[in-house]
């Protein structure tokens, strides 16, 4: 007589999720869990989203295809996951995103304890066993977004866990990382124009996070042709239209937006003249305009390749 088949799930790092405040169920919240649950994006990579409660955090955990033990795609998942929410949201991590494996068991409590889960020795993450500060430190902080961003991640990770998208949005998070412009700091750099890192660390920050930024477009067009008509057709090539006018303003302060092919030649001329290379002659400090133009840039050929590869797919249309 066979054994049953172990099954396994993975805890989810640094997400959280969403709750009901008390009241009421609110139908409109609940079918957002249903169509979470039973996510057809998520499903078609193998992937199920269930609910778990760790301490007092409410999180998220998921199975890899029916419950198989794959430590290399549940992280790859974790990854994507993080990156993707970094270009739709903003706000993301410095830590590294964990994919914790725990007996599928586990999910059937309504919470789980640091003690339980290290009572079971089954929990590994990259073959090495947890401890009680490895996991408190871990899952003991999570970022809560706005659940529409949660759904437009899940819709989007059938196309950024596959490559070129999975390297495309990590150069785009990399860059976040250094510098990420929101709210009223896009105000203050719009209004405050020219303005420079006042330390070196943060000239070499922005200078980093201009190189990140020209590598997301890179991932997915290669290096920019030098001939515009060939630029424009690697562009259209992943849907990206290159005379939409993009462009951060304020209430209608700052530049005035320019053309996607602009964008593309303006963050490759930085990239190459002030970033790129340690040696460069009479180089100046970038502004902080310029970096987060070049951010600007990279996160509209992202997002609009990311929706074409969506549309084709639902569409049937195989894409290169």
């Amino acid at each position: 007589m066979s054994r049953p088949v172990a099954k396994w799930a993975y805890l989810l790092s640094h997400i959280g999720r969403p709750t009901l405040s008390p009241g009421p169920p609110d139908p409109e919240y609940e079918a957002m869990y249903d169509s979470w649950r039973n996510n057809p994006s998520l499903t078609s990579i193998g992937m199920t989203l269930r609910p778990v409660t760790i301490e007092t955090m409410n999180m998220f955990a998921f199975t890899v295809r029916g419950g198989e033990a794959d430590d290399s795609f549940a992280q790859r998942f974790a990854d994507a996951v993080l990156a993707t929410l970094t270009l739709l949201y903003g706000s993301t991590f410095d830590e590294t995103p964990v994919a914790l494996r725990v007996p599928f068991s586990l999910l059937r409590r309504k919470k789980l304890t640091s003690s339980t889960l290290l009572g079971k020795q089954a929990i590994k993450y990259d073959e090495r066993p947890f401890d009680e500060l490895s996991l408190r430190l871990t899952f003991g902080g999570c970022l809560y977004v706005p659940p529409d961003v949660l759904g437009r991640v899940w819709e989007s990770l059938p196309v950024t866990i596959a490559d070129p998208f999975y390297d495309a949005v990590h150069h785009y998070a990399a860059s976040i990382r250094e510098f990420c412009f929101q709210g009223d700091d896009i105000a203050e750099v719009l209004l405050d124009d020219p303005a420079y890192p006042v330390s070196r660390r943060d000239a070499v920050r922005a200078e980093t996070a201009v190189h990140s930024a020209f590598k997301a477009v890179e991932a997915l067009i290669g290096e920019p042709p030098k001939d515009d008509g060939n630029l424009r057709r690697k562009l259209e090539e992943i849907g990206v239209d290159p005379d939409e006018l993009v462009g951060a303003q304020w209430f209608g302060r700052g530049p005035a937006k320019e053309s996607v092919f602009v964008k593309v030649r303006n963050v490759h001329r930085v990239r190459d003249t002030r970033a790129a290379h340690a040696k460069t002659p009479n180089r100046s400090l970038l502004r902080y305009y310029e970096v987060m133009d070049c951010q600007g840039c990279a996160r509209a050929v992202l997002v609009r390749a990311i929706q074409h590869q969506l549309e084709n797919s639902k569409a049937g249309v195989v894409t290169p």
